[in-house]
């Protein structure tokens, strides 16, 4: 049976058309792959306007360095970005402090495996502190960071043993299995383009079907301050929670009494002596429009300082950090 020309130029054109688009995808799939590898990733950025910045997995990648030098230090300071407004004078000039505060986003996932890796490299190590405000306690696996601040940074770098089931199911939950592989997280990580297509689709995913809890205290907090205490008694180290100060809004204050019942709950008030005693308000107009961090006049040694003596002063448990203003 003959096959007319139409039926003919039906079937040529489905033919090109296929070939197009085989070709499309290969164009697009070298395109992606140009983004990606290290000769040609910066001209790739600049085209598509992406800066490539790995925004998240250098901050938390970050302190691991010299929480690896064997550098003799014994007491370690963590915390979240107010802790950093507060501590950045001292950085660089701690004496026997090791001071690495990050910020939130890193979880207390990441604390805790902050406070392992000082600890493996410091065997005379006596105490740790985490400095943080109340509201850091709520910080949690979400969409818009944890990819870049928990998954990406830890497993990449050989920490994927430091995060328990209970976390990995959620970052499992918000980013699929494939994506929580090492050489899958570098291709993404390594490729400005990549980074933004694939963190902006992960959001827009979550957004329409994975749900979170928001709670002042999260469950992944209420996990790893457990571990975190654990590994501190095993080692005989001192583990010290500390409050920075809080604007005094009744929202913050009944927060804190929602932290204070949880704590009690899960027995931390016993595990963190002090902490829950350590809240301190300050007047709204020290701190910035989000609540949380001081304006930016205010960040001056002198002044961070004095709140720091008033912290320590406040609380024996901070005795520790005492010499830390003197050096």
């Amino acid at each position: 049976m003959e096959i007319s020309k139409r039926e003919l130029t039906t079937k040529q054109r489905t033919v090109r058309i296929a070939v197009f688009v085989i070709i499309l995808l290969v164009l697009l799939c070298l395109f992606d792959y140009l983004s990606y590898y290290k000769p040609t990733a910066d001209y790739f950025n600049k085209i598509t306007h992406l800066s490539g910045e790995q925004f998240g997995y250098l901050e938390t990648i970050a302190p691991m360095e010299a929480l690896m030098e064997e550098d003799g230090k014994t007491i370690l300071v963590l915390g979240d970005s107010v802790a950093n407004q507060m501590l950045e004078s001292h950085i660089g000039h701690d004496g026997k402090y090791q001071i690495r505060p990050t910020n939130r986003a890193v979880t207390f996932v990441g604390q805790y495996v902050y406070i392992k890796t000082f600890l493996e490299h410091h065997p005379e190590a006596t105490d740790v502190y985490i400095m943080m405000y109340s509201g850091t306690l709520a910080s949690d696996i979400d969409s818009n960071l944890a990819y870049q601040y928990v998954a990406m940074p830890l497993i990449y770098n050989g920490f994927e043993d430091d995060i328990d089931e209970f976390v990995m199911n959620k970052l499992k939950r918000s980013y699929g299995s494939l994506f929580l592989k090492k050489d899958v997280i570098g291709y993404i990580n390594e490729s400005g383009l990549n980074r933004y297509l694939y963190l902006k689709g992960a959001q827009k995913y979550n957004e329409l079907f994975v749900k979170h809890e928001d709670k002042v205290v999260s469950d992944v907090t209420v996990d790893y301050l457990k571990r975190i205490y654990d590994l501190c008694e095993s080692k005989k180290v001192k583990i010290h929670l500390v409050s920075t100060p809080l604007i005094d809004t009744p929202e913050r204050r009944q927060d804190c009494e929602v932290i204070k019942q949880v704590f009690k709950e899960n027995g931390f008030d016993k595990m963190f002596p002090g902490y829950l005693e350590s809240f301190v308000f300050f007047d709204p107009e020290l701190f910035m429009e989000d609540d949380v961090h001081f304006k930016e006049e205010l960040k001056k040694k002198a002044i961070m300082d004095g709140y720091l003596h008033m912290m320590i002063d406040d609380n024996e448990s901070l005795s520790g950090l005492n010499d830390l203003l003197s050096e």
